[in-house]
């Protein structure tokens, strides 16, 4: 696993953050749309408790543990160990695979859909640049929102943290959009998989892949976490 702590190529990496700002802002809006229509049948599907501490030191330690640690460890996990290992079955049932998993992780709906999203993106670009430094910088960039924005919902009155917010996703969506056109401008096999297709059909890929005991225990435990995840309203 060596190989893939190989410097990534810079301009990939910088191009990829504000399409990934883009992306998640996007798919933060689609997944209220789907929280809402749960609870309009009367589930709510539980989200945990991410509001950071108050005190300074705990605080510091709480932005470590939630961008640093999170972004190297789970992807160290994911698109290391389980995508990695995966890739001589095709990288699309690597990349697809290790996203399912990262997703079930998060052992809730809400978290988990919007984690399956960025799964496939930053397996894409670990895969594009050939180095998982590209994926600890976009899964940091990602917890490291998460923080700022919960600070902004927390320290702000209401109607000026809903400015900020929406101020912010405006320009995420925006920048999002032209790093997209000049990445597909760029480079003509933007968003193309290197090794799409091994010699295995697709039946043989996912037998393959789910014949282990332990992956299929692991699997159907976070899908248990996922669906106990509701609550009734």
């Amino acid at each position: 696993l060596s190989v893939l702590f190989k410097a990534p190529k810079a301009s990939v990496s910088i191009l990829s953050i504000p399409m990934l700002l883009g992306l998640l802002t996007v798919s933060t809006i689609v997944i209220n749309i789907i929280y809402q229509i749960f609870s309009l049948i009367g589930l709510e599907p539980k989200i945990p408790d991410f509001t950071p501490p108050t005190q300074q030191s705990a605080f510091i330690i709480y932005s470590l543990l939630m961008t640093v640690c999170a972004a190297f460890f789970e992807e160290f996990f994911c698109r290391g160990l389980i995508m990695h290992s995966l890739r001589k079955y095709g990288d699309s049932v690597a990349l697809v695979v290790s996203s399912v998993v990262f997703a079930l992780m998060h052992q809730n709906l809400v978290q988990g859909l919007n984690a399956f999203v960025l799964g496939l993106f930053i397996g894409y670009f670990v895969l594009r640049t050939g180095s998982l430094w590209t994926g600890i910088i976009l899964h940091f960039t990602n917890n490291a929102l998460s923080v700022v924005l919960t600070l902004i919902s927390t320290n702000f009155p209401q109607e000026q943290a809903i400015i900020i917010s929406l101020g912010l996703n405006f320009l995420f969506i925006l920048f999002g959009i032209l790093a997209f056109v000049v990445f597909k401008v760029w480079d003509k096999n933007a968003f193309k998989l290197i090794n799409r297709e091994s010699t295995l059909g697709v039946s043989m890929k996912i037998r393959i892949c789910f014949s282990s005991v332990g992956m299929l225990v692991t699997i159907a435990y976070l899908l248990f976490k996922v669906i106990t995840s509701f609550q009734i309203l």
